[in-house]
């Protein structure tokens, strides 16, 4: 999927194994990427399941994360079970916090 997509990758694609997400400035610009992609797909002789797809849409999560036009955020329920974790028993467990903590530290002011 990578090599296929590679001339549109992290200027309006991306993709995660079977996933396709595709970005733009605007609804013009979004529907010639739309076709560009759509044609990369049929030169391979490959499908999208329309139920399984999305147009349009301003927000998405993609991948434990929220997708906007603002940029990136932690998706608010993982965020939410950083908050809500349990008090560490043992050091697998302070392990385990830090570790997720760290993660979500770049988003958390």
């Amino acid at each position: 999927m990578n090599s296929m997509l590679r001339d549109g990758l992290d200027s309006f694609c991306c993709v995660y194994l079977d996933d396709i997400l595709v970005f733009s400035r605007n609804e013009m610009e979004h529907a010639q990427h739309l076709k560009w992609v759509f044609n990369r797909l049929r030169a391979h002789n490959l499908r999208v399941k329309q139920a399984k797809c999305k147009f349009g849409v301003q927000e998405i999560k993609y991948l434990g994360h929220l997708v906007t036009g603002d940029g990136v955020k932690p998706d608010p329920a993982k965020i939410a079970s950083v908050a809500t974790w349990p008090t560490p028993t043992c050091v697998r467990d302070v392990q385990s916090f830090l570790g997720m903590a760290n993660y979500y530290s770049a988003y958390v002011p």
